[in-house]
């Protein structure tokens, strides 16, 4: 057994022999914080083991530089009242002095500039299903687990900064028409979730903006081949049957009146 009492391994002073487990020597040490732990000698020797881990010194020193929230941590302030205080930068410019404890359990995010956690919950208690649709939302651009992810964030869909804040999307819903009765659409399908992007809709309006969607010109006006067949008073069947089985072009298959209908519409009173 090599005598290893005295000597210094980081912030570590082995202080005596504790016992042999496996094979394998403990030794009682103290760290320059004070504290006393036991450590296997290998863990010493190979630097695995530098500290009591708990040391002030070396949370304080993982803290410098990490992002909570809004919040980049500058530098360590000092000690007030039991907790470690740390100055620490907002992303809207502003500096905010903020406990480390604050910082770590996620009660403090930013500035002041974010709603406070209980004016963000009112908001999400006022109004679940808009919260469903905001938490749906990030989770089919954010996540990639999510069954949806594959249309939209493994795209490059993504949401604006503005709506990483739940408030504001919830303002911006008040603010242009949100009802229960719509859902949130995007009006270039291959757009972000954005303000200029986004409009209410109804299920079937949402059903025609879609990827999916087999787009028609007629005498320069696009619409979803869905929209044309109700314009054009024909029967679903008849278009997917003349389009796919009698390959005709889109225009003849929605135009040309069936034997039963001699009243359809033509191209030119479209």
């Amino acid at each position: 057994m090599k005598d290893l009492i005295g000597m210094r391994f980081g912030k570590l002073v082995v202080k005596s022999f504790s016992h042999k487990k496996n094979s394998r020597n403990h030794w009682n040490c103290t760290c320059d914080c004070g504290k006393e732990i036991i450590v296997r000698d290998d863990s010493l020797i190979t630097g695995n083991t530098k500290s009591c881990r708990t040391c002030p010194k070396d949370i304080v020193q993982k803290m410098i530089g990490k992002i909570y929230g809004k919040l980049t941590v500058l530098e360590y302030i000092g000690k007030i009242k039991g907790h470690y205080q740390f100055l620490c930068k907002c992303s809207c410019g502003n500096t905010h002095k903020v406990s480390g404890e604050n910082l770590r359990n996620g009660s403090v995010k930013s500035c002041g500039c974010l709603p406070s956690p209980l004016q963000t919950h009112g908001l999400y208690n006022k109004n679940r299903r808009l919260n469903a649709i905001f938490q749906a939302m990030k989770a089919r651009c954010n996540n990639p687990k999510n069954p949806s992810y594959k249309h939209y964030g493994a795209r490059g869909i993504k949401i604006c900064n503005e709506w990483q804040n739940y408030k504001n999307f919830y303002d911006w819903a008040m603010s242009n028409g949100y009802n229960d009765n719509l859902t949130i659409d995007r009006i270039d399908v291959n757009g972000n979730y954005e303000p200029t992007n986004c409009h209410w809709a109804t299920d079937i309006q949402q059903a025609r903006n879609t990827r999916r969607n087999h787009f028609v010109i007629i005498n320069g006006e696009k619409r979803t081949l869905a929209e044309w067949i109700e314009i054009c008073g024909i029967k679903p069947g008849t278009v997917t049957k003349r389009i796919y089985v009698d390959k005709w072009d889109c225009i003849k298959a929605l135009t040309k009146p069936t034997r039963k209908n001699k009243t359809m519409k033509s191209v030119n009173t479209i």
